[in-house]
C-alpha cells in the first residue's frame, strides 16, 4: 500500500546521569523542551502517552505519577508550532503538518503502537483504503482489518471501541456510508 509508511522515530541523545531525580533539575528543563521538539518533529502526530514514555525512557525512568506527568505536560505547553487534537487522547502536531492535511499512515511493526497511540486521522486513512481495495464491507470485517493493517491480532475491547468510534466520525462527516450493514465510500 502506497499510503502505509514506515514509522520514523526520532534519534534523540540522552544525557549522561539520566534519571528520576535529575530530570526535576531546573537547567534540565530546556534539555527535556529540546527533546520534546524533536520528538514531535519527527514523530507528529503523536499522542501525549507515547511521547511522555519516550521521554521517560530518556531519563532512565520507568514509572510516571501524577507529579511527573504534571511537570511534563507543564514543559510540554512551551514547545513551539505544535498543534493538539484532543481525540481518545491529546495528539501533538507540527503546523506543518495538521490533521486534515494528513495523507499517509504508518505501520505498526517497529515502533509498536497501542491503538489509543495511533492518532484517529491514521485510522481513518487506513480505513478509507480498505474499503476502496474492498468496495464495501461489514463493520465487522472493516474492524478487523483495519486492526490487522496495524499489526493487532486479536481486536480486543479497546481497538473495537476506538475502531468504532472512528468509523462512526467518518459516516457523521459523510466520508462513508452505511447501508444495509455495508459501509462504503460515500459517493460526493
Amino acid at each position: 500500500s502506497q499510503l502505509k509508511v514506515p514509522y520514523q522515530s526520532a534519534i534523540v541523545d540522552s544525557i549522561d546521569l539520566a534519571n528520576s531525580e535529575s530530570i526535576y533539575y531546573m537547567e534540565n528543563r530546556p534539555v527535556i523542551l529540546n527533546q520534546m521538539k524533536e520528538i514531535i518533529r519527527v514523530e507528529a502526530p503523536i499522542s501525549k502517552s507515547l511521547l511522555f514514555k519516550k521521554i521517560l525512557k530518556l531519563w532512565n525512568t520507568t514509572r510516571a505519577g501524577t507529579k511527573l506527568n504534571n511537570y511534563l505536560s507543564d514543559i510540554v505547553k512551551s514547545v513551539p508550532e505544535i498543534f493538539i487534537s484532543k481525540e481518545y487522547q491529546d495528539f501533538y502536531w507540527v503546523t506543518s503538518l495538521l490533521p486534515q492535511e494528513l495523507k499517509t499512515y504508518r505501520d505498526n511493526s517497529i515502533e509498536k503502537r497501542t491503538i489509543e497511540d495511533i492518532a484517529p486521522e491514521e485510522i481513518a486513512i487506513a480505513i478509507r483504503e480498505i474499503i476502496e481495495a474492498n468496495i464495501s464491507l461489514n463493520k465487522e470485517d472493516l474492524i478487523k482489518l483495519t486492526a490487522k493493517t496495524f499489526d493487532f491480532q486479536k481486536v480486543g475491547n479497546q481497538i473495537d471501541n476506538i475502531l468504532n468510534q472512528v468509523i462512526q466520525t467518518m459516516l457523521n462527516k459523510d466520508h462513508l456510508q452505511l447501508n444495509e450493514n455495508r459501509i462504503s465510500i460515500k459517493s460526493q
